[in-house]
């Protein structure tokens, strides 16, 4: 992977929303909400980020949230990523 495609990658985290962002399930079971912690918009309250919902049954209820958990755990987790590869890529290791 080449530093310009590491750039691009990092570029896209960093405007993304703030994190942590975390894992709400809706009352009607059918949706997961990925939330945004408060001031991340500007406002005092918490905001939906994402919303994986399986109202058509096309998952079972376990493949959604470990969809919505996916997203809600790679804002942390770019970063991390992208920090591993370029002390890699620094080592000569990749």
């Amino acid at each position: 992977m080449s530093p310009e495609e590491l750039d691009r990658i990092a570029a896209r985290a960093a405007t993304s929303t703030p994190g942590p962002w975390s894992l709400e399930a809706h009352s009607s079971g059918d949706d997961w909400y990925v939330i945004a912690p408060p001031w991340s918009n500007g406002f005092s309250g918490s905001h939906v980020v994402a919303v994986v919902s399986d109202k058509d049954h096309f998952h079972s209820p376990e493949q959604s949230r470990a969809n919505a958990l996916f997203i809600c755990q790679a804002r942390a987790d770019f970063p991390t990523l992208l920090a591993e590869i370029r002390r890699l890529h620094r080592l000569g290791g990749l």
